[in-house]
């Protein structure tokens, strides 16, 4: 836990489409999904549609410079960090950043001002449907799990062909 930590403010979201302009603007289409449906496809394994997920933190200016761990990872129900199958690594991704003074032109904002980090993954072939559900995305600063914030979904399977004879 650190004081970056504490005073942080977390949003993720979950969208068809997400990216960053010049500007530092975040242009989000089809944004605040938390189901998602799979591919009609035979191919093996199942996957869900695409999707972007999008994390934003938020740190005061009157704590900066500062420097932060970012973390995004996919939980599963039981809270463990998810590997897909076939895949060599978790989806995890930390990052340390480092948060500047809030600028206005020349000069530093004001203390209140907050200053931020955007993290934008995109899964356009999605995620393996046998990943289960429910599936939460995590977002946090500096393995502070008490001020992290969660955002959970699902994906949905069609039903299964019924037996008969």
């Amino acid at each position: 836990m650190s004081e970056a930590s504490e005073a942080a403010q977390l949003t993720l979201l979950m969208a068809d489409f997400v990216n960053v302009d010049a500007a530092g603007k975040v242009n989000v289409v089809g944004g605040g999904i938390n189901i998602l449906g799979v591919q009609p496809s035979p191919q093996v394994p199942l996957m869900s549609h695409g999707f972007f997920v999008f994390g934003r933190v938020e740190i005061p200016t009157r704590l900066c410079p500062v420097e932060a761990v970012v973390e995004l990872a996919l939980l599963d129900a039981a809270g463990e960090v998810v590997t897909p199958q076939g895949a060599d690594r978790a989806l995890r991704i930390a990052q340390v950043t480092t948060f500047s003074r809030a600028m206005i032109g020349n000069e530093i904002g004001p203390p209140e001002l907050r200053t931020s980090h955007q993290t934008i993954v995109g899964f356009g072939d999605g995620l393996p449907a046998s990943l289960g559900s429910p599936l939460q995305w995590s977002l946090r600063v500096d393995g502070d799990d008490a001020n992290a914030t969660q955002l959970q979904f699902v994906i949905l399977t069609p039903p299964h062909n019924p037996v008969i004879g």
